[in-house]
């Protein structure tokens, strides 16, 4: 399965990234077996760079999620008026609208939906009064980015850069890349302890 990123980059300087840091199966190591981590795109003052950053199941997460998900909602909303603007009378009575785009913003809405589904879960099994880590050092040192919109140009997403004092900016990527995805095993004091391998794209990884 190919996927696409929104790439992340500074109006002041030549910083690089996206969300692709995100990309893989997160898990958590628990008593009763592997669990899905849900991670957030996240800037570590300590690896400084985006990182995928842990997030606590607690209710103000949970909250974003869900506003992640009405946004992903007016997204779809407004490519689906863009393409009926294309289509003429006859398209539009025979055609349903569709594109790349649209079948992007339907998958990542789906995979919002879960991850609030998989938050409520981990409150079983996750401490959520503990601050969240960074998943690439383990740092608590992390910022999480705000919703980004699904633009094909790159625009202003309400961040600094830190250090630097751009503007953070983003963009769809219009490559589709295909990757090998780590499966990546944390302790649920998000402390990583396994890195796997796997070949096999996942359906769950576009986000």
């Amino acid at each position: 399965m190919s996927v696409n990123a929104t790439v992340i980059t500074c109006s002041k300087c030549s910083f690089l990234s996206s969300d692709g840091v995100t990309y893989g199966r997160f898990k958590y190591k628990t008593n009763d077996g592997l669990i899905n981590l849900v991670p957030e795109l996240a800037w570590c003052n300590v690896c400084q760079t985006l990182v995928p950053g842990e997030v606590i199941p607690n209710y103000c997460e949970v909250n974003k999620l869900k506003e992640r998900l009405l946004q992903r909602n007016q997204d779809i909303e407004k490519e689906k008026s863009r393409l009926k603007e294309k289509q003429s009378i006859i398209e539009k009575l025979l055609l349903k609208p569709d594109s790349v785009m649209l079948q992007d913003l339907s998958i990542t809405k789906d995979i919002l939906q879960d991850s609030i589904n998989e938050m409520e879960n981990l409150k079983q099994y996750v401490d959520t009064n503990r601050k969240p880590r960074c998943l690439e050092c383990g740092s608590h040192e992390i910022l999480y980015l705000p919703s980004l919109s699904y633009e094909e140009v790159p625009i202003p997403i309400g961040m600094k850069h830190p250090g630097c004092g751009g503007e953070f900016l983003a963009a769809v990527s219009p490559i589709r890349f295909f990757i090998k995805y780590k499966e990546r095993v944390y302790t649920t004091d998000g402390i990583e302890c396994e890195v796997v391998i796997t070949n096999n794209c996942p359906d769950d990884t576009v986000v």
